[in-house]
């Protein structure tokens, strides 16, 4: 690259970044990629990860996933610790809504041992940290990183930590502590942020659905549909649609609910969103629940526990509690996966992740199942229980990934399990963990 162009790419590189941290994605993007046409092969780590991080909003997670990757491997060759840091990051944000929750947890727990107190990427990293957390179905721990990243928050990124909180406390039924976390996140707001309002709304709409107050709910979803489209924002746009559909479910519009619903799904879909399917399956559920329709319900309630198995999702329905509640007892009443759904209804919304496998059959024996494990065998559960998967558990303990597998079927067959997850939960069960 001669360095006319090379000029000419930090220039496009540089506004593009500005445009970013504005919010303004679109704007942000037709830099980025001015500048990434003439670098080509030569493109700078730091232009790959901007524009990664631009692609993952405007056009498909995998898409962006796959620059960053290669931003990834651009700092690394470079020895750019900080570049690696961020950029791992934003992958986590990527894999944390794709579905790799295992992968994104041990990447964030990594990158938060690389910062000091004083690196402003820390405040980002813990708010990571606590949304896959939330994710998993851990809130308590999801709470306990918002509260460190306040303590270390730069001004621009303290909404983003109270938008976070106010979604935690509405979720555990704490409506007043919710408001006020949202409230606060409204203040520290910059208003010249259209991304961030976007936010705001959307979490003042599931704060007002928590309280019932739909005519409040609709109008945060309007005030958000006026500031954005499917191009400009789409991540926010399905999720606000999504929401749509459930204020109109509750209020009776049950074609505009299906409608919405529908149209946010596939738009999750196409965009490689599993975070987001997966809580859209369940709305469809109760949308079908309570329409009668009981060969839908019982289509969503297995399509949603299927990809909450393959990605390890612990929450749901978080903002509707209740009705997740309902779907999954009637699910439980037709025999519909009834005993994952059983779990789920014994567990959802508690401290640790929901259970989408049935427990062994009297918990108490759960010690005794553990002390039939060998020394290693307990080893390579606590791997699993960091949320590892095969293949990094493979690299580990210098095994293949067969190995792997087989003493994973040893281990599920002592426990009395069939997968990991409820081997998990005898693990949790037992005196092994505090």
């Amino acid at each position: 690259m001669d360095s006319t162009t090379a000029e000419q790419v930090a220039h496009w590189c540089k506004r593009g970044e500005e445009r970013l941290l504005q919010g303004q994605y679109e704007a942000a993007q037709t830099f980025l990629q001015a500048a990434y046409h003439a670098a080509g092969a030569q493109s700078p780590p730091n232009l790959l990860r901007a524009l990664g991080v631009v692609t993952a909003e405007l056009d498909t997670l995998p898409a962006g996933l796959s620059l960053l990757q290669q931003a990834l491997a651009g700092f690394r060759l470079r020895d750019d610790l900080a570049g690696e840091v961020q950029t791992a990051g934003d992958i986590a944000a990527c894999e944390q809504r794709t579905g790799d929750l295992g992968c994104a947890r041990s990447r964030l727990e990594w990158a938060l041992t690389q910062v000091g107190a004083a690196d402003p990427n820390q405040a980002r990293l813990l708010f990571l940290a606590a949304t896959t957390a939330a994710l998993q179905g851990r809130l308590d721990v999801a709470l306990d990183l918002t509260k460190q990243a306040h303590s270390v928050a730069p001004t621009f990124f303290t909404p983003w930590v109270w938008l976070v909180d106010s979604l935690l406390y509405g979720a555990l039924y704490q409506h007043d502590q919710a408001a006020w976390a949202l409230e606060q996140a409204s203040s520290t707001a910059n208003p010249d942020d259209s991304y961030v309002a976007l936010w705001l709304n959307y979490g003042a709409a599931w704060q007002a659905l928590g309280q019932h107050d739909y005519d409040a709910a609709q109008m945060q979803c309007q005030k958000a549909l006026r500031r954005t489209s499917t191009t400009q924002h789409p991540v926010v746009a399905y999720l606000i649609t999504a929401t749509v559909g459930v204020v109109a479910r509750e209020t009776g519009d049950f074609t505009a609910a299906e409608q919405a619903l529908t149209q946010a799904q596939t738009e999750s879909e196409q965009h490689g969103d599993h975070a987001t399917g997966i809580g859209i399956l369940w709305h469809r559920a109760v949308l079908a629940q309570g329409l009668g329709d009981g060969e839908n319900t019982a289509t969503f309630v297995e399509n949603a526990l299927a990809t909450m198995h393959d990605y390890g999702y612990g929450t749901t329905l978080l903002w509707q509690p209740s009705r997740f509640r309902d779907v999954c007892m009637w699910a439980v009443e037709h025999a519909i996966a009834d005993a994952h759904a059983q779990t789920l209804l014994e567990t959802t919304l508690a401290p640790r992740a929901c259970a989408i496998m049935q427990l062994p059959s009297d918990p108490s024996q759960c010690q005794r199942y553990l002390d039939a494990l060998t020394e290693r065998e307990q080893h390579m559960l606590t791997l699993v229980a960091q949320g590892l998967r095969d293949q990094e558990i493979a690299t580990i303990l210098c095994l293949s990934v067969r190995t792997v597998n087989n003493h994973l079927q040893n281990i599920y067959a002592k426990l009395g399990v069939s997968n990991r997850t409820a081997a998990l939960i005898a693990w949790e069960n037992s005196d092994c963990v505090e």
